[in-house]
């Protein structure tokens, strides 16, 4: 993958980097848990085709009480026919612990191109980026991931509403486990109720189908 300086160098007017606050207000919002400014996207990244986002992610709510703390994430959009869609959650560790985050953001994003095979550069991202079906809430999303509970190809959407869920935990350790056992093919715990009821739609998958819910 090119460097920084080479990406800036080739893409020229092309690459952008924005900053909305500063380091030390994002860490006062994270201890405060402080919820009362509009703007969660304190950084982005733009090169090419494809972007970072730094998202405060606030949480969600279950009957008026927060679920989860206030936290940082990074999320990943491409530019396709150039128009910006939205890709994925980057699955990499928020540090703001670093001399230069827009050379962190960078970092993170270049390693998540090499993996996911994306471009800064080409189209070639077109062809990789095709919109498909969440199995849980039925919305079109451009990249799916299997759910820790079922066997579901869920969104990123869905993705972030099962890790906020009280079951998550237990449903990610026991899978930890099967495969730590060898069972490569293990279907989940199975989707708790509530979320059962929040996507009645949904064809279920995993134990569910064997009635090991019921």
């Amino acid at each position: 993958m090119p460097t920084l300086d080479e990406v800036k160098r080739d893409l020229a007017t092309d690459y952008r980097f924005h900053q909305k606050m500063s380091v030390d207000e994002i860490k006062i919002i994270l201890e405060n848990e402080d919820m009362s400014g509009n703007y969660n996207v304190p950084f982005v990244l733009e090169a090419g085709n494809l972007d970072i986002e730094m998202v405060i992610d606030f949480g969600e709510y279950l009957n008026d009480v927060r679920t989860e703390p206030v936290s940082l994430e990074y999320f990943c959009c491409v530019r396709i026919d150039g128009e910006w869609e939205s890709y994925d959650i980057i699955f990499d560790d928020v540090i703001l612990d670093v001399p230069d985050i827009e050379a962190e953001m960078f970092r993170v994003l270049s390693k998540y191109a090499e993996e996911k095979g994306l471009s800064f550069f080409s189209d070639k991202n077109v062809g990789r980026c095709e919109m498909q079906t969440c199995e849980r809430c039925k919305n079109s999303s451009l990249t799916l991931r299997m759910s820790f509970f079922n066997t579901q190809m869920i969104c990123p959407a869905c993705i972030k509403t099962e890790k906020a869920h009280a079951g998550y935990q237990e449903a990610h350790d026991t899978e930890t486990e099967a495969v730590r056992q060898g069972d490569y093919n293990f279907p989940g715990i199975g989707l708790p109720e509530d979320l059962a009821r929040r996507y009645p739609h949904a064809h279920l998958k995993g134990h569910e189908e064997n009635g090991e819910n019921e």
